[in-house]
């Protein structure tokens, strides 16, 4: 699902809420190729397949949640930006979250200006650091 344009970047949307994934896809959809996962579980199996240069990740969902979902990227060894999204925000979840090196984090409802500038500054660090291992070669 998503913009079929091979010059965006990808972003990967994992929500247990389709209204959510919907309403990210929109919102993210005209400056990039959109991908969908319902949980973690999900979500892990697609990026074993299909690289992504943003992740959108719902802290709360059934299944596998958001931090579990973090902790078994980066275990991959999957340094993908990720910009957590949960309703329920507090400062216990922010500070373990970007202690672990989250790229950032929205709370619910989504500020559609925010999420898009998050997502443009994660785009461009994933970019930079493609070309820092391209040149590293």
């Amino acid at each position: 699902m998503g913009v079929s344009d091979p010059g965006k970047g990808v972003v990967l949307v994992v929500d247990d809420s389709e209204d959510m994934r919907s309403l990210l896809t929109v919102i993210l959809g005209k400056n990039y190729k959109i991908v969908q996962a319902e949980n973690g579980k999900v979500a892990l199996d697609l990026l074993d397949k299909q690289d992504v240069d943003v992740i959108v990740l719902d802290e709360n969902m059934p299944i596998m949640g958001g931090h579990e979902c973090y902790v078994k990227l980066r275990e991959k060894s999957n340094f993908t930006p990720v910009i957590f999204c949960t309703g329920a925000p507090s400062e216990e979840f922010l500070k373990r979250e970007l202690a672990l090196g989250a790229f950032d984090y929205l709370a619910k409802p989504v500020d559609a200006d925010k999420l898009l500038q998050l997502v443009d500054e994660a785009f461009t660090t994933k970019q930079r650091l493609r070309l820092i291992r391209a040149r590293a070669k």
